[in-house]
């Protein structure tokens, strides 16, 4: 299993739990060889996102984007607003981490 992070925000990414859970997350779904990309974006560029492929012109917090070809090694990408995410989090009165975990668990499961 291997996991891309790009962070394409100034936020702080604890990359380590993300891949440490993608890894647990990942023998339990039995993606043994497969591909996930996972990227962190400001809201402007996620509400560009969100406008364009889902006719939503707000912010949100995690999109995924699915390959279409299902048999190989990459799933997909699964793009995460880390300040919508921070602030969902508070919210819902849970950790940033936790919050960020459920998010990339919410879109692999898309991607598959």
């Amino acid at each position: 299993m291997i996991l891309e992070i790009n962070n394409l925000t100034r936020e702080k990414i604890r990359e380590k739990p993300l891949a440490l859970f993608f890894k647990k997350a990942g023998k339990r779904l039995r993606l043994k060889d497969k591909i996930i990309s996972v990227a962190f974006v400001p809201p402007r560029e996620i509400k560009r996102l969100n406008r364009t492929y889902r006719h939503k012109d707000k912010a949100t917090d995690v999109l995924s984007f699915a390959l279409a070809e299902k048999h190989g090694k990459l799933l997909g990408e699964v793009i995460i607003c880390p300040q919508v995410a921070k602030a969902k989090a508070k919210k819902l009165n849970m950790s940033s981490d936790f919050q960020m975990k459920r998010l990339f668990l919410h879109g692999l499961l898309h991607c598959l």
